[in-house]
């Protein structure tokens, strides 16, 4: 009997059976079946087992059933036959012989690049074998382990046959072998493995676009114990293992940007598995292999979602399954140093990848040296990463924490030198959203870099570094960065001629050129460069010599400023540097003896007298009345530019220049002394008081000026306004009187019966004197009776002294109109105790009475010289109080002048700071003097 079967399927036609060999095949397998009746279990297995032998044997072949569907009806009978004979229950104990036949079967055709033909048959096996279905329920974890593997193959179909009937068999088979229901949970749990490595290897399989599809859909037959692939799933290496083959793929020549898909789905149920299972800790560190090779990949496809995939992994991480886990950071923080120190494309490192990753090691670091060191390795790397910007600040913010830069000064010079690489190449305008916040962190932690510099105290050993820095920014136009550049500055307040000399001349070097520039923003580094140029100007304030090139650097720096169309008169560093800078500059030129041969620089300088902003042309002047005699020889030779520029502007401040100017360079004043004069008619306060001034310096040095209607005009205006206003103008008449009384004869009445108080007389009796020194008896004789009608009333002692002190002069020039008051003053001498007063009657009766009229001559012209010596110190006090009326009018302002009074009187530079006082009230009413 088991022969007949034998033989009938090893004659049989398997290749391409005719439909009479079909027919006969069929016939003798119901023949066989119907002969098995009354055969015992063992015989009737063992003819089975011996028929599929037979039939494996047949169909287990490459081309098994390639052209002829007569073939597959021929197998399905014969399985049918042999499943249909071990059915019954009297078989239960005897049918696994030839269901371990089946499973043989199926890892065998497996072995092959199986056909849909082979594929039917194990579908046949299972159509008809409820039994064997029970057999794989019963199947040992090993067992079914040997199954799951042979399914770990690329399943393709033959070129000549349908793909989707195929793909269809292949589906159906390795369903019937995933939806096997009632494995025990054991068993179920100990598949997962298994099922995942069939899940990564169908995922990740790299195949034309029909197989891709294919190995898909037999993913979707995977049955997985919990909710997704590695839910639930605890083996930390299998995750490290899949990791590795997802990089393998990744890797490989033939991966491209259509295979992402699947590969982004495996790496995000792998994430999903992490962090199900907390296994942060044990994959950490291949988490970082992971993007550490991904991101040196220099061909291949895209892999920046893998990246996010990654770092959403690293976001999700909860706080407490890292806190105090210092493994983790022992882990994860040198392997990222070294990613991040080693990688040359930068570009996928951004902010959603790097910055989860630094907030676990934050999370799970300690306060200890060797941490610290990591966190200074890893802020050296991420200083110059773009992508890196936004954990600046957990880098400085642990370092701080664990001790600071006190002992890692030689890293802190590290750090600052990669600080200093950063560019941000587009301009603030032009920046994207990214590069803004790039910006914003790089300012903002390098800010605090430095904060933790300044603790450490290395700030002021850096002020070299630091001014580079921030010149090579202003030099570049890194406007993103100019806020880098006001935090750099902020830390340079030490810098002193001694110890920076170079760099402070460098400074108005290197800023001069973006100064000449128009096109130039510097919207953000206005103020930063203009606080650098207080130090440095600051410093230079203590130079006592300079030397040529150094001169040459600050005179070119001037010029920058003078050369410029000071467009923005509110905020523009023009403006700001003029006003703040030009005038020490000025000053500190002049003193090196270097000003007064630059004609060009004189010349831009009285162009600003002519400035159509007022406030400019102010500036200019007080920065000239800050230099004090230096004025006088460097502008000397400009007299007419100076009046000039005061006819078309009316700044008062200019007369200061033009008096100090005229002590050097008398000769224009001819030109300009009468319109000078008549400006006083129709002006201001300001201009009026310092064109008086003016005019008591020249009365008393070319008084020859002053014509017959000049004195008219005073002689008016003296007899117009209050007392005060009076001495002020006497200090300009005395001397005109000694020069030329004749101009004064015909108002003497006047100026006798004028008024006097404590505040004129002094001038008022030497002016009336000198009217009458030399003049006829007639004229003399009012002056004395004027003044002896005075002393005989008169009890205030200084008055009185100074009263005798004037008669004294006239005994010489007018002895007969002063000898008949001699009597009196005998008398008066007599009831007189006070010394000085004594004195003075002494010698005026002495020299009535008995000394010679050459002693009396020459104690008359010691007298004048006296006289001529005080008016002078009179009109120079006079100067000087304006000088420092200027300068309160600067402060008042807010601009800082210097004047003879904050520079000690020495001529020495003084610097002083900008305040903003009350600005004092005149000493008198001015208005309208003449």
């Amino acid at each position: 009997m088991a022969d007949d079967l034998i033989n009938i399927i090893n004659n049989a036609n398997f290749e391409n059976p005719s439909e009479d060999e079909k027919d006969k095949f069929n016939r003798s397998v119901e023949k066989w079946s119907i002969s098995t009746e009354g055969g015992s279990p063992d015989e009737i297995v063992d003819i089975c087992c011996s028929a599929f032998k037979a039939l494996k044997i047949k169909t287990c072949v490459d081309n098994f059933g390639k052209d002829s569907d007569s073939t597959l009806y021929m197998v399905k009978k014969l399985i049918g036959a042999i499943n249909e004979q071990i059915f019954d229950e009297e078989f239960d104990d005897k049918r696994d012989i030839v269901n371990e036949l089946y499973v043989d079967y199926l890892i065998d055709i497996l072995k092959l690049d199986p056909r849909i033909s082979h594929l039917k048959v194990v579908e046949y096996i299972f159509e008809d074998g409820r039994q064997f279905i029970e057999y794989l329920e019963r199947y040992s974890v090993d067992e079914w382990k040997i199954v799951l593997k042979a399914f770990q193959k690329q399943f393709t179909p033959h070129p000549e046959e349908d793909v989707d009937e195929f793909y269809r068999c292949v589906k159906a088979v390795f369903g019937q072998i995933t939806h096997v229901r009632r494995l025990p949970d054991n068993v179920k749990e100990a598949l997962q493995e298994d099922y995942l490595e069939l899940y990564i290897f169908f995922r990740l399989s790299l195949s034309d676009a029909v197989t891709y599809k294919g190995h898909a859909e037999l993913v979707d037959e995977i049955q997985f114990p919990n909710r997704g692939p590695y839910m639930e799933f605890e083996n930390a290496e299998v995750y490290k293992a899949h990791l590795k083959k997802i990089l393998d793929v990744v890797n490989d020549p033939d991966c491209k940007d259509g295979h992402l898909e699947n590969i982004e789905s495996v790496l995000s149920d792998i994430v999903k598995g992490l962090k199900e299972t907390n296994q942060l800790e044990n994959i950490c560190g291949d988490t970082v292999d992971f993007i550490s090779t991904l991101c040196n990949k220099t061909t291949g496809p895209n892999i920046s979602s893998l990246l996010q995939i990654i770092g959403q992994y690293y976001f999700h991480v909860h706080p407490k399954q890292v806190k105090g886990k210092t493994s983790i950071f022992d882990t994860m923080a040198p392997k990222l140093a070294v990613f991040m120190e080693t990688l040359h494309d930068h570009s996928h490192l951004k902010r959603h990848l790097i910055g989860p990753a630094f907030d676990i090691l934050d999370k799970s670091t300690e306060k200890c040296k060797e941490h610290r060191d990591l966190w200074i390795r890893l802020l050296k790397a991420a200083i110059t990463i773009p992508g890196c910007h936004c954990v600046l600040g957990l880098c400085v913010d642990n370092i701080n924490k664990s001790g600071g830069w006190k002992e890692s000064k030689e890293d802190a010079v590290k750090i600052y030198s990669s600080f200093a690489q950063v560019r941000v190449e587009a301009k603030s305008d032009d920046l994207d959203k990214e590069e803004e916040e790039r910006c914003n962190d790089y300012n903002h932690y390098f800010k605090e870099f430095l904060e933790g510099l300044k603790k450490a105290k290395l700030t002021s050993s850096m002020i070299p570094d630091l001014v580079d820095y921030s010149l090579k920014l202003i030099e570049g136009h890194f406007s993103g960065m100019f806020e880098s550049v006001d935090s750099a500055v902020g830390y340079t307040e030490d810098l002193n001629l001694k110890d920076h000399r170079d760099i402070i001349f460098e400074t108005f070097r290197r800023v001069a050129t973006p100064l000449k520039n128009t096109d130039y923003t510097w919207t953000g580094a206005a103020d930063a460069v203009t606080c650098l140029l207080d130090y440095c100007v600051q410093a230079l304030s203590k130079a006592t010599s300079l030397s040529e090139d150094e001169l040459n650097i600050l005179l070119n720096f001037v010029m920058v400023i003078l050369e410029a169309e000071f467009d923005d008169l509110e905020e523009g560093i023009h403006i700001m540097i003029f006003r703040r800078h030009v005038g020490h500059l000025f000053l500190l030129l002049a003193q090196h003896n270097r000003l007064a041969s630059e004609e060009k620089v004189i010349t831009l300088y009285l162009t600003m007298l002519h400035h159509d902003d007022e406030e400019i042309r102010t500036c200019a002047v007080q920065h000239l009345a800050t230099m004090g005699e230096s004025a006088k020889t460097i502008f000397s030779p400009y007299f007419t530019q100076l009046s000039e520029a005061f006819f078309k502007t009316e700044q008062f401040h200019i007369l200061s220049i033009i008096t100090a100017a005229y002590h050097y360079n008398k000769e224009p004043m001819k030109e300009h002394f009468q319109k000078l004069f008549e400006y006083m008619k129709d002006t201001d306060d300001n201009i009026r008081i310092t064109l008086i001034q003016l005019l008591v310096v020249i009365a008393n040095t070319e008084p020859e000026l002053f014509t017959e209607d000049n004195v008219d005009d005073l002689i008016d205006a003296m007899h117009k306004h209050d007392l005060n206003t009076m001495n002020f103008l006497l200090t300009i008449l005395a001397p005109l009187a000694t020069h030329n009384p004749g101009l004064f004869h015909r108002h003497l009445d006047r100026i006798i019966a004028g008024p006097e108080n404590d505040l004129t007389f002094y001038h008022l009796y030497t002016f009336l004197v000198n009217i009458v020194m030399n003049s006829e008896t007639k004229l003399a004789q009012k002056v004395v009776d004027y003044f002896m009608k005075v002393l005989k009333d008169e009890r205030n002692v200084e008055k009185i002294g100074r009263l005798l002190d004037e008669i004294k002069r006239l005994v010489l020039p007018h002895h007969a109109i002063i000898n008949p008051h001699k009597q009196y003053f005998q008398q008066y001498r007599q009831k007189t105790t006070d010394s000085n007063i004594l004195e003075r009657i002494d010698a005026i009766l002495s020299l009535l009475e008995n000394r010679s009229l050459k002693t009396l001559s020459n104690e008359n012209k010691q007298q004048e010289v006296e006289i001529e010596n005080l008016d002078e110190r009179v009109a120079v006090t006079s100067n000087e109080a304006k000088i420092k009326y200027v300068a309160e009018t600067a402060k008042t302002k807010g601009t800082a002048v210097n004047t003879p009074g904050n520079s000690g009187g020495t001529g020495k530079q003084s610097w002083p700071q900008t305040s903003s006082p009350v600005k004092p009230k005149p000493t008198s009413n001015m208005c309208n003097i003449l």
